[in-house]
């Protein structure tokens, strides 16, 4: 049990070291917001089951000097079958942009 609670604690710092180490951020406005969930749904994943995607993020961090944004999104694909929605294809990643 302590093993655990030092690992952990190890892996929070190195976390929280990496965000210290981030040479400048980007600032984010709403309709920035709504072009990231938009390049998500389009880009990242089609539908298998001919659903419909939808999509949810969170900016994790930035660097603006290589123009990169590093979030985490959730993406799932529902669809209609019958009388019922569906789950289809989906997936939690990490992802740079």
């Amino acid at each position: 049990m302590v093993r655990l609670w030092v690992v952990g604690g190890l892996l929070l710092i190195l976390v929280l070291a990496g965000y210290a180490r981030s040479s400048g951020s980007i600032s984010f406005t709403a309709e920035s917001q709504q072009e990231i969930e938009k390049y998500i749904r389009e880009e990242v994943m089609s539908p298998n089951f001919r659903g419909e995607i939808f999509s949810a993020h969170e900016i994790l961090g930035s660097n603006e000097k290589k123009g990169e944004l590093y979030i985490w999104a959730l993406i799932e694909e529902y669809y209609k079958e019958d009388s019922k929605i569906e789950q289809g294809t989906g997936m939690s990643v990490p992802m740079v942009l």
